[in-house]
């Protein structure tokens, strides 16, 4: 999956600029990239001297957090892959999901629209063609849905285990 991002989207190349545009601020490259660069003035409460709030910065800050957790997410669908599929979790195990390695089509959602666009495109195409993803899918997808007695009797295991 990181190959095909790699040759699609020069994936390797953002993730160093992403780096390096936090590097510059971490490692301070200079008086431009200083902490009293940062903030147009100070101010002091209780005696505390802090940096005034600027919003450029503030939208700095934001801005590469963004790219941060934008990042991570490619970085998790490409390792996970069927986590862009949302599953029907709740139908087939109830009370009992998989501690991890699926998600519901909501949780898929709010991870596809995470990654840029750029991305998201060849992460779908990628695992729609994997033949381990779909197989996972299908897998469970066919698994039958739980029954109301399913359910229930999960709430008594879980009552009497001492979970409820």
């Amino acid at each position: 999956m990181f190959a095909e991002l790699e040759s699609s989207v020069g994936w390797a190349e953002s993730i160093k600029k992403l780096y390096w545009r936090l590097s510059d601020y971490v490692h301070c490259r200079g008086q431009d990239y200083s902490f009293d660069s940062l903030y147009s003035g100070t101010s002091c409460i209780c005696g505390i001297w802090i940096g005034g709030i600027d919003k450029q910065v503030v939208d700095t800050i934001l801005d590469r957090y963004i790219e941060t957790v934008q990042q991570i997410a490619v970085i998790l669908a490409a390792y996970n892959p069927i986590l862009l599929f949302g599953l029907p979790i709740d139908e087939k195990f109830g009370l009992n999901p998989p501690a991890s390695g699926i998600f519901s089509e909501g949780q898929s959602q709010r991870l596809r629209d995470v990654i840029p666009e750029s991305y998201r495109s060849t992460l779908i195409k990628t695992a729609t063609q994997d033949s381990n993803v779909q197989t996972h899918r299908q897998r469970i997808e066919d698994m039958p849905d739980l029954t109301e007695e399913d359910i229930r009797a999960q709430v008594v295991a879980a009552e009497s285990a001492g979970g409820g």
